[in-house]
């Protein structure tokens, strides 16, 4: 015991003396920055040279800097304000230094604009635009370290949503409306023309010590010397830079002054949209002169410029030297503000860049798939650790947020507590039953059991007639996001007088390569396309109303295994295998609610649909299915307990190998069946992006093939549709199942309202409009050609009109709409 004693105290005797030899010179400088009538100043940019070591002021203007001792050059400045420059000599004893900003005094003296002449900023404009590619291009690679903040407030939300009491579990501050805070700081590195690679190495979360941030430096990087700036999640096209090789085509400027700055020239130029719909900025830049350069930026959109889901957002961006000829971002700041059924907030994210290394040698491995990675510890980080990287000083607010959170995270997370909220979630309503199912659960134990609603629950068809039913779900978590889920269901048909009861299990026990195995069985009603190309809802409405039963359907008993996983990165497979019994069914129910004398029901058999007979014989199959997919070039971030893919900016292919075997425990298919597919989307920013699918099918042998067992295409003959992109707008269900060869294209073409921008009346409605192109060959049988023409809003509701051509019978004309967000009809 002394023995251990001992070395504990002498390992620590010698950490306390690293300490002291790493802190040896250090000291601090702090201070509050304000303007001359006493207002605090936010975001103002203060630094030191040489070292350009700097740090930035929150928002009460309060600052503090590390530094070493020695003599030093403090600079401040702001947007807006005079540069504030102070030689200072750092010792030992920490040193308070208040600073007092006085409003740039912008001149235009000198400035005469004629009549029908244009503003002196265009020249300026002119020549920071000539100089772009250069300032793009001026460093091939740079190394850095980034600190984030992230906040996120809302200001009002409803007491209830969709019939739910709304209740975020203490996470919204009572009086601050605080209901996110993360900070995080990365090591991020970054080569041209887009290899990015980074590594958190602390991330902290206000109120969850287990969580990791999910704030990422690829996001703050916001370049206005690229023509086009993306924002993913905000709008689905880019907008113009200020100065964009065409800006102006798109901008009207206008010189607001100019005022020198250490011994250099510095133009303040408004900016402002030459058309309200124009996917631009408004706001004011700051150029150089003689370089050419953007020295800061405040700029930001509204819904006028095609931003979505939030008001506004604001751009804030200041550079600073990093070299004596290499200027670099030093701050990016984004605010936003978003009011939306009844809910209403706003919040920023501020990013402070440090420590560059212009064209660092990077080695070999620097950049590969993985673009981001989170260390193991990073949220183990102390509260003084924190105090010792923070750039940006917390505010009273973010403080308060973090004492309170971090005080109660034990006590949201006890038994007693979670019970108390389960307590209240756990009741039950009629209401919300028929429209969105009932939940139960048990957040401690960290499980849920769930009924889906009366609304998905009851439906008609004229093989079971009116059918219920009930289906139940039960989830529950493991550490490192490992998960089982279980699904029961009974159903009855009122009609046939038959039950049909089945049974899944699914366990996801790796979060990194999603290994998984699903166990399934019971007996169950199928469509014979596997794919349910119409919902049990909508065939209801058809059946009944229309006259027309466009499901048709068969009965299995079956079980089956499957399990699958990424084998390598990008390529995922499944392998399957399934045994059971298949029983082709008829019609045994004809009610209908209105009723037409030219129409009457057809039969459930879609080959002879004007007769009563059964589709095939009974019989039993024994299969194995392996489906694979392969996205090259696959992006990944690594998180400690998972793995999260990006899309991969190549096509994504897929293939699909089904076998079935005869003569095992009396099977009667015998086949092996081949289908293999390629899809794409192609972005043209501005001008929209491009979305394909190509698939081919064939069978390499048949010696033994059932309908259900056919190449099916997903058709379609109702208004409504859920627009997958391989669906058809307007085809027979089953006219083109097949066994023989076949092929098929899908095409559509986003334009992200290039057209319907410039129509005032559409303008206003921010719709998107769609063209597609749909192909279908099968052997044999007349090829099928649709072109549709569409509106889409928010990406989730759409209306589209389909002309399709099959052979030589007369073109079809329809109309389609739906909701794409639920994935179903």
């Amino acid at each position: 015991m002394y023995s251990s004693n001992m070395v504990r105290t002498v390992i620590l005797s010698v950490i306390f003396c690293l300490i002291n030899l790493a802190t040896h010179g250090q000291s601090v400088i702090s201070g509050t920055v304000t303007d001359n009538q006493g207002n605090k100043i936010a975001y103002a940019n203060v630094y030191l040279k040489p070292s350009f070591n700097g740090t930035t002021t929150n928002t009460e203007g309060f600052y503090k800097l590390e530094t070493t001792q020695g003599k030093h050059t403090l600079i401040c400045q702001y947007l807006g304000y005079k540069q504030f420059k102070k030689e200072i000599e750092i010792n030992t004893t920490p040193v308070q230094l208040n600073i007092q900003l006085e409003p740039e005094s912008f001149s235009l003296n000198e400035v005469v604009i004629k009549d029908g002449g244009e503003d002196p900023a265009y020249p300026i404009i002119r020549k920071a635009i000539a100089k772009r590619k250069y300032y793009l291009n001026e460093v091939d690679g740079y190394s850095c370290k980034v600190y984030i903040k992230g906040l996120q407030k809302l200001t009002k939300y409803p007491e209830k949503f969709m019939g739910q009491v709304v209740d975020f579990g203490g996470l919204v501050d009572s009086t601050t409306g605080i209901f996110y805070l993360s900070e995080s700081v990365s090591e991020f590195n970054f080569s041209k023309p887009d290899k990015i690679k980074e590594e958190m190495i602390s991330s902290r979360i206000s109120g969850n010590s287990r969580a990791f941030s999910y704030n990422k430096a690829s996001d703050m990087l916001f370049n206005f010397y690229e023509n086009r700036l993306m924002a993913e999640g905000v709008a689905a096209k880019g907008f113009v830079s200020p100065i964009a090789s065409d800006a102006l085509f798109y901008y009207k400027y206008k010189l607001l002054g100019s005022v020198v700055e250490n011994d250099m020239l510095i133009h303040k130029i408004e900016v402002t949209p030459r058309r309200n719909s124009d996917p631009v900025f408004r706001g004011v830049v700051y150029i150089a002169d003689e370089l050419w350069r953007l020295q800061n930026l405040d700029l930001y959109l509204t819904k006028d410029a095609g931003i979505e889901f939030i008001d506004t957002l604001r751009v804030r961006q200041t550079f600073v030297p990093v070299s004596n000829t290499v200027w670099m971002p030093a701050t990016n700041r984004f605010d936003f503000s978003f009011r939306i059924l009844g809910f209403a907030g706003g919040g920023n994210y501020v990013g402070y860049f440090s420590d560059y290394k212009i064209n660092p040698d990077f080695g070999k491995r620097t950049f590969t798939s993985e673009i981001l990675r989170i260390n193991n510890d990073a949220n183990k980080m102390n509260i003084a650790y924190w105090d010792s990287v923070r750039p940006i000083p917390l505010t009273n607010d973010e403080q308060d947020d973090y004492r309170k959170k971090d005080s109660l995270q034990m006590i949201r997370e006890s038994k007693h507590y979670l019970d108390s909220i389960d307590k209240r979630v756990n009741k039950f309503s009629v209401q919300n039953f028929f429209l969105l199912g009932y939940t139960y659960q048990r957040s401690y134990n960290k499980m849920s059991y769930s009924i889906k609603p009366v609304f998905n629950t009851i439906a008609y068809n004229t093989v079971e007639g009116w059918n219920v039913t009930l289906n139940t779900d039960y989830t529950k978590y493991f550490e490192n996001k490992k998960r089982i889920n279980a699904e029961a269901d009974v159903r009855y048909g009122l009609s046939n007088k038959h039950w049909n009861a089945g049974a899944s299990f699914r366990y996801l026990f790796n979060r990194f390569n999603e290994s998984h195995i699903r166990i399934s069985g019971g007996t169950k009603v199928c469509q014979l396309n596997g794919d349910n190309p119409i919902t049990p809802f909508i065939n209801t409405l058809y059946t009944l109303w229309g006259e027309k039963n466009y499901m048709k359907l068969y009965e299995k008993q079956f079980g089956l295994f499957e399990y699958g996983k990424e084998w390598f990165n990008g390529f995922n497979a499944e392998v399957s295998a399934e045994y059971g019994r298949r029983n082709a069914l008829k019609n045994t129910s004809d009610t209908h609610w209105k009723d037409y004398k030219h129409l009457s029901y057809t039969s459930n058999n879609p080959l002879y649909p004007g007769e009563d007979l059964l589709l095939f014989t009974p019989h039993n199959y024994a299969m194995l299915k392996l489906a694979m997919t392969y996205s090259p070039g696959t992006k990944y971030i690594t998180r400690p307990d998972r793995k999260i893919r990006q899309e991969s900016a190549w096509p994504k292919f897929n293939m699909t190998l089904q076998k079935a075997f005869p003569d095992i425990l009396q099977s009667k298919p015998d086949y092996l069946s081949f289908a293999a597919g390629v899809s794409h989307q192609i972005d043209f920013g501005m001008l929209g992006y491009f979305d394909y699918r190509g698939d081919f099918y064939t069978f390499l042998n048949k010696n033994e093939v059932y309908f259900p067992d056919n190449f099916h295409f997903n058709g379609n003959l109702t208004w409504f549709t859920n627009f997958e992109l391989n669906a058809f707008g307007y085809l027979d269900y089953y006219t083109y199942s097949t066994v023989h060869n076949a092929s098929a294209l899908h095409a559509e073409y986003h334009l992200n309202r290039f057209i319907t921008n410039k129509i005032p009346y559409f303008r206003k409605l921010k719709l998107n409009e769609i063209v597609g192109f749909h192909f279908l060959h099968v052997k044999g049988l007349p090829e099928h050609y649709e072109l549709t023409i569409g509106l889409e809003k928010f990406g989730i509701a759409r209306v589209d009109f389909v002309q399709s051509f099959s052979g030589k019978s007369r073109p079809w004309f329809s109309f389609r709409c739906g909701l794409k967000i639920i994935g179903q009809q």
